[in-house]
C-alpha cells in the first residue's frame, strides 16, 4: 500500500496529463487554463487525513503543501464553475441514499467550503452567482442522481409468474382434496347415522 503522500501524488498528476493531453491536442488556451485550475489550490482531504492517522493525529506532523493541488485557483467564473462541478459530481457519487434534501445540502457545504477557504476568491463569482450556481447544481445532480425504484429484470418477473402459478395449482388441488374429504366424510356420517337407527 502506498504512502499518503504519494497517493495524493498520483491523484494530482491527473491536472498534469491532462495539460499535456491538451497541448499534444492543440487545445485553445481558456480550455488549457481551466484544466490547471479545476482544482484551485484544493486539500486532498482522504489522504492528509490518512497521513495525520499515521502521525498519531499530530497535525503539525504532517506537511500540508504535499496534499494539495499547485492550482492556480480558479481566475475565471467558468473555471469556478468547472471546479465546483468536479467536487459535487464525485461527493454526489458517494452518498448512498441520495434523496434531493441530500443533494441540496450536499451542493450548500461544498459551495461555502470553497468559498471559505478562498478557492473562488480569484474568479469574480459574486454571492448572488452562487446561489444561482447552487440551485442549478442541485436540480442537474437531483435529476442525475436522485433513487428511483428499481424494477425487476424479466428473468425475475417469468420466475415469479411461474411461482404464483405452481402455488396456484398446489392451491386448487389442495381445495379439490378438501372437498373430497368432505364429500367423504358426510358420506361416512350418513352411514353411521342409518345404521345407529337400525
Amino acid at each position: 500500500e502506498m504512502e499518503p503522500s504519494l497517493s495524493a501524488l498520483v491523484i494530482a498528476s491527473h491536472v498534469k496529463e491532462g495539460l499535456e493531453l491538451a497541448k499534444k491536442n492543440k487545445l485553445p488556451k481558456d480550455i488549457t487554463d481551466i484544466i490547471a485550475q479545476h482544482h484551485g489550490t484544493n486539500l486532498i482531504t482522504y489522504f492528509f487525513h490518512r497521513a495525520v492517522k499515521e502521525n498519531g493525529s499530530n497535525v503539525d506532523a504532517v506537511a500540508e503543501e504535499n496534499f494539495r493541488y499547485s492550482g492556480p485557483k480558479p481566475q475565471t467564473k467558468e473555471a469556478g464553475i468547472i471546479l465546483l462541478a468536479d467536487s459535487l459530481e464525485a461527493a454526489t457519487r458517494s452518498l448512498t441514499n441520495p434523496t434531493a434534501t441530500r443533494i441540496k445540502t450536499l451542493v450548500k457545504e461544498i459551495v461555502q467550503r470553497n468559498l471559505e477557504n478562498g478557492q473562488l476568491e480569484e474568479c469574480d463569482l459574486t454571492l448572488k452567482d452562487l446561489e444561482k450556481i447552487g440551485d442549478s447544481f442541485s436540480r442537474i445532480l437531483t435529476g442525475m442522481f436522485h433513487s428511483r425504484v428499481e424494477y425487476p429484470d424479466e428473468d425475475l418477473i417469468k420466475k415469479i409468474k411461474e411461482e404464483k402459478k405452481k402455488n396456484g395449482n398446489t392451491n386448487k388441488k389442495s381445495t379439490k382434496n378438501k372437498k373430497g374429504k368432505s364429500k367423504k366424510n358426510r358420506k361416512n356420517n350418513q352411514k353411521g347415522s342409518a345404521k345407529s337407527k337400525g
